[in-house]
């Protein structure tokens, strides 16, 4: 019994061995044998010339053979029956003929390797593409609770991204229609303080009164303007910037508009370009920005940090207007021609800062 399990275990060796090798039929003739045998490749080929091993290696198959068919119990069986292929038609034999051919053909057109190589790309790529399906049928949301229509999110989170731009390029370019021109407002520590306004040396502060104004009331002033500009009411601080911003005019250099004006914005190089205007000509006519009063606060837009604010736009029609008048700083002086605007500000770490005036055009 041990022989007859390990043969069983040589079967199964030899059995696996084969059908990892590449198959040849070879005629092998040996005494009272003529039969053909299949034979590795290697092994057929290492064969060639040594007809007398061959003839004892099928020899060998052959007494292997009569000692498995020795070991098997012996049953009746019902020999095979010919089939008689000259019965058919010729029509039958000619379908038999090509489903045969067509087998081969294609049995022979898949062991390509190229063939071979396609077939696992379209494999990988369907894979791939189920994954992704999958993966983007988990990332979609429902228009309508227990709807079937549903969307991506990055669908949603690119419209609200486009509709967000849209809306805050419209407020920032696109000044409000109902703006008036309305009187100036009045300024409490300008009443207090009636002096006209004079030129002041480099480093005072922009908020300074002249002549006479008390230096307290002035310190207050500051102060205020400051919490002002820092705040976020946002009318609270364009007033005090366009206070600090006409007071810049009176100074000896365009640098105080650094604390008024937005740097490398449109506001800045227009206040800087009319500041050295001024000091060319002399003259005091440069444009002046008022907040717009009314029985109601004026309607301001506001998204994140930058707020559009309607104001009036003046220009003096004579020269020294506001040191002739005693005009209160950021007031519109008297005999000038006026035109609704809107100012945008924006907020940055240092408080507000004026960036843009927009005139509406005549």
């Amino acid at each position: 019994m041990a022989d007859v399990v390990a043969f069983a275990e040589l079967c199964e060796v030899v059995f696996a061995a084969c059908q990892k090798a590449d198959w040849q039929a070879i005629r092998a003739r040996s005494p009272g044998h003529d039969c053909a045998i299949p034979l590795p490749t290697d092994l057929a080929q290492w064969g060639a010339g040594r007809e007398a091993e061959m003839a004892a290696l099928a020899e060998y198959w052959a007494n292997v053979e009569e000692a498995l068919f020795a070991l098997a119990q012996p049953c009746p069986i019902e020999p095979l029956q010919p089939f008689d292929w000259g019965a058919e038609t010729t029509a039958v034999l000619a379908e038999i003929d090509a489903e045969v051919e067509t087998r081969v053909a294609e049995h022979r057109q898949a062991e390509r390797p190229l063939v071979r190589m396609r077939a696992g790309v379209v494999r990988a790529l369907g894979g791939a593409r189920v994954a992704a399906a999958r993966i983007a049928r988990e990332r979609t949301i429902r228009l309508v609770p227990g709807g079937q229509r549903t969307v991506s999110v990055k669908t949603v989170v690119i419209s609200v991204l486009v509709g967000g731009i849209a809306l805050t390029g419209a407020l920032l370019a696109t000044p409000p229609a109902s703006v008036t021109a309305a009187p100036a407002p009045t300024n409490p520590a300008a009443t207090e303080s009636p002096a006209s306004a004079e030129r002041v040396t480099p480093g005072s502060n922009w908020s300074s009164s002249s002549g006479s104004a008390d230096a307290t009331t002035g310190a207050t002033a500051a102060a205020t303007g400051e919490e002002a500009v820092e705040g976020e009411d946002s009318l609270a601080a364009l007033t005090a910037l366009l206070q600090r911003r006409d007071a810049c005019f009176h100074q000896a250099s365009a640098g105080c508009f650094d604390d008024v004006d937005q740097q490398q914005s449109a506001a800045a190089s227009n206040d800087q370009g009319a500041f050295a205007e001024a000091e060319r000509t002399g003259s005091t006519s440069w444009p002046r920005y008022v907040v717009s009063s009314g029985t109601s606060p004026p309607p301001i837009q506001r998204v994140g940090d930058a707020v559009m604010i309607p104001v009036t736009a003046s220009t003096a029609a004579g020269a020294s207007t506001a040191v002739a008048t005693g005009s209160v700083a950021g007031a519109a002086p008297a005999g000038s021609t006026t035109k609704p605007a809107s100012a945008l500000l924006v907020k940055g770490e240092t408080g507000w800062r004026i960036r843009e005036v927009f005139i509406q055009p005549d």
